[in-house]
């Protein structure tokens, strides 16, 4: 029995080199991996709804 590990991630265009190596490894080592990210136009659209209504980009993340 291998372990569930679940990830909300950015979108691909905002992840980084060593982001996707250690979603890699965690693979590698056996842990069963579902990774959950959304378009980049939602992405945008949350993240603009968040400035309006909080002043705060990054309370969409």
């Amino acid at each position: 029995m291998n372990l569930l590990l679940v990830s909300l991630n950015y979108t691909p265009g905002q992840m980084s080199q060593t982001g996707t190596d250690n979603l890699s490894n965690l693979i590698h080592l056996g842990f069963d991996c579902v990774n959950v990210s959304c378009s980049s136009q939602i992405w945008k659209q949350l993240m603009r709804e968040a400035f309006y209504e909080y002043g705060n980009w990054a309370k969409a993340s």
